[in-house]
Parts: C-alpha cells; structure tokens; sequence
C-alpha cells in the first residue's frame, strides 16, 4: 500500500480528492466494526465517520484514527484486520 504525503492527506481532507499523482485511497470504513485478529488476542473497533470512536481496552490508543491507519499499523504488526460495514 501506497504512503501518501501529509500534503495529499490534507489536499483529501480539504477538497476530498486525492493529488492527481497519487492513486485514489482505498475504500476506507465509514462506519461498521473492525476485528483485529492478533497472535495473543482478539479486539473489535468501532467507526463513526471515518474514525474510530470506540476500542476494545488492549487497542485503547486507537481510539481517534482513520481505518486506514488502523490496516497500516496492524499490517505491520503481522495482524490481520477484517471490516464488517453497516447496513
């Protein structure tokens, strides 16, 4: 997955288009749950609005990030995240 500039983040968060030399964002969750699945626990997330407003107390410091956020940090981690979207 592509790592976008603080610049194109801002150019997304103030037009909600990507710079036209980055690829568009993938999908991101705008609202549902995230299930974190790790070696040694299982953790759900909360998404309202494209950030998470509610976390399972082992993965508390997440609390305010995007999803995508969450797919990169986990991705590194070596956990696998899967999102179940509202209906």
């Amino acid at each position: 997955m592509k790592r976008w500039s603080p610049q194109a983040h801002l150019q997304f968060m103030t037009t909600g288009r990507w710079p036209e030399d980055d690829p568009p964002a993938p999908p991101a969750l705008r609202a549902g749950l995230m299930r974190i699945s790790a070696p040694h626990y299982v953790a759900g997330l909360v998404v309202r609005n494209f950030r998470v407003s509610e976390a399972a107390p082992i993965v508390k410091y997440m609390r305010g990030w995007h999803p995508e956020q969450v797919h990169r940090y986990c991705k590194s981690k070596g956990w696998s995240v899967e999102e179940i979207p509202d209906r």
